[in-house]
């Protein structure tokens, strides 16, 4: 099923939230990637619903503004109950800042809870792959369970290109922006790709896999009757 590698991202306070948290429970998805200020409030849901789908935040997102540890400065004490973080790569500090940053960081989850999910962010439409590199080296040496690209990536073929790029010099899990159910192409690109996914992308996907489902089972009915391959009874 498609749907166990959606992570649903909820980047509005004023989202359908208990909507989401029955999708993401009947659907068995991965995870949802929240505000740091909704932390609170999907755990709580998971627990009514008992379903086990990860509860990530983002940190220092959209922009990535901050550098090092600073990005964790503004993460409110509630939002440390996640089970992972998405974090923002800063692209600040040159060669040796990247790398201190990756390590830092990532250190800080790791020592406060060594079960917590590490992931990082590189944004390669605006600073283009290239620039990840030093990232990617330190992404390599520490150990996180994903890299996040930028969901500003559209086009299939620059995503299959940017991942194709980063898989030999990182061998790790990769989450990649869906904008559209015509997206489905990149699910045989690689076992270990997640798909970053609004709610409503999210639906709209499994509402067309559904009906496609439902089209070849009544097309392969067809060819059963008029070829006269029928077991049993049409009523």
């Amino acid at each position: 099923m498609i749907n166990n590698k959606f992570e649903v991202n909820v980047t509005s306070r004023s989202a359908p939230h208990s909507k989401i948290m029955d999708f993401v429970t009947a659907k068995a998805c991965q995870a949802v990637v929240v505000l740091p200020e909704l932390v609170s409030e999907y755990i709580v849901q998971r627990s009514r619903r008992k379903a086990g789908f990860k509860i990530i935040t983002n940190v220092d997102y959209p922009t990535g503004s901050n550098f090092g540890m600073q990005k964790l400065r503004d993460l409110p004490q509630d939002s440390l109950a996640a089970d992972g973080f998405d974090i923002v790569c800063s692209y600040k500090g040159g060669n040796a800042g990247m790398n201190n940053e990756i390590a830092s960081v990532t250190s800080f989850f790791k020592n406060m809870n060594p079960l917590y999910e590490v992931r990082w962010c590189i944004e390669v439409t605006k600073k283009g792959v290239d620039s990840a590199i030093e990232y990617l080296k330190a992404l390599k040496s520490n150990k996180c369970e994903f890299i996040r690209l930028d969901s500003k990536i559209v086009q299939i073929a620059d995503l299959k290109s940017v991942i194709n790029y980063i898989l030999p010099i990182v061998n790790m899990p990769i989450k990649v922006p869906l904008t559209k159910y015509s997206d489905l192409d990149l699910i045989d690109i690689n076992k270990d790709i997640r798909f970053d996914l609004t709610f409503d992308v999210a639906n709209e996907i499994v509402t067309y896999v559904k009906k496609e489902e439902t089209k070849n089972i009544k097309e392969v009915e067809t060819e059963h009757i008029d070829g006269e391959e029928i077991q049993g009874s049409l009523g």
